[in-house]
């Protein structure tokens, strides 16, 4: 059985990660500390792929996903394949869902029809795809009594739509977390 290993997120030290220079003090500061798996979110936008490959490899650090945003997903998805590619990180994620989105269930229904085609896309370059919840997805949606999780769920491929669940996130939803990792497995 393969041994859990302890990794940070990110997007907890992005007041340190604006920079190449605090991206690289912070992946410092993490491998002193024992770290070497970590997940990008929220660090400087200028801070290119070449530049993060430089410090991961200085660090011995090992990227295990990234968050992107939506906006970026849609509109620039071959450069954030390529990025991933440079820094040797095979999973794409997807941090949240925007609220002009999932206004009603119209609205979450295209969403999740975008987020298939990006799925896609991305499983045919080599790479996989995630959703990280929040508590709102197990919301209903207005309007209605579905919510974006059951979308997500019922109207995707589980071969190229993945989840990051968030337990802290479906209990405070109120759900019981092994139900819910039951039904996404």
């Amino acid at each position: 059985m393969k041994q859990p290993v302890t990794g940070v997120q990110l997007y907890t030290l992005r007041n340190h990660t604006k920079t190449v220079e605090d991206f690289t003090k912070t992946l410092a500061w993490l491998a002193e500390k024992g770290v070497h798996d970590i997940q990008i979110s929220a660090i400087g936008p200028t801070i290119t792929p070449q530049q993060q490959k430089e410090a991961l490899d200085r660090y011995a650090m090992r990227v295990c996903v990234t968050h992107q945003n939506f906006d970026r997903l849609s509109s620039d998805l071959d450069a954030v394949i390529e990025a991933h590619k440079i820094i040797g990180c095979d999973s794409i994620g997807l941090g949240y869902a925007p609220d002009s989105e999932r206004t009603d269930e119209d609205s979450a229904r295209a969403f999740v029809k975008k987020l298939c085609e990006i799925a896609k896309t991305i499983k045919q370059n080599g790479l996989q795809f995630h959703y990280h919840n929040h508590a709102f997805e197990f919301a209903p949606l207005p309007g209605s009594e579905r919510t974006l999780m059951e979308l997500m769920m019922q109207e995707s491929d589980p071969e190229d739509l993945h989840f990051i669940p968030d337990v802290a996130w479906i209990h405070y939803a109120g759900l019981d977390p092994v139900k819910v990792l039951q039904q996404m497995k």
